[in-house]
């Protein structure tokens, strides 16, 4: 795509985007937000929920929120849910993520709790579980970097068996 653009060959960036959009309309996307890509990633994540045997639900509906890319959206969505997937599985007993969307005022409010193996309650961003700490750990300093930029509100909230993430932006 930046090539394209960079030549400025509209006519191919046009059909490139025409074909992945076929490509898109191909695949079996439920409509959450009106918005393509980011229902394709809500759809994956939902789909690996129900793969772990997760109850999953989805609360509210938004579109195009102005002040925020597609790839801001899809920045946050994609990073919160593969974090609440990857927390369910390694849940023994009831597996549960529950996402609310909605805009108020022009901004975006997202919600999203899942069950998790925490045992202690916490008001700071957890950290990884993984051993190889390093290269994993990134994807809540992502989704931090799009809070600040538009100087939104983000909070954590862990207790036993659950996590809770809100934001607005």
């Amino acid at each position: 795509l930046n090539m394209l653009t960079q030549k400025e060959d509209m006519e191919q960036l046009k059909k490139y985007l025409e074909e992945m959009e076929e490509g898109l309309n191909r695949v079996k996307v439920e409509r959450y937000t009106s918005i393509p890509a980011v229902d394709a990633i809500i759809s994956e994540w939902h789909n690996k929920a129900l793969d772990s045997q997760s109850e999953w639900s989805f609360k509210g509906e938004i579109a195009k929120i102005e002040h925020l890319s597609v790839f801001e959206l899809c920045t946050l969505f994609s990073n919160l849910l593969s974090n609440a997937v990857e927390a369910v599985e390694r849940v023994v007993g009831e597996k549960r993520i529950d996402v609310n969307i909605s805009v108020f005022q022009g901004k975006l409010v997202l919600d999203i709790g899942n069950s998790c193996d925490a045992v202690q309650s916490s008001k700071s961003r957890p950290r990884t579980n993984k051993k190889d700490s390093i290269n994993h750990g990134l994807g809540l300093k992502n989704v931090e970097e799009v809070v600040h930029k538009h100087k939104g509100l983000l909070e954590y909230e862990t207790e036993p068996g659950w996590f809770q993430i809100s934001i607005v932006l």
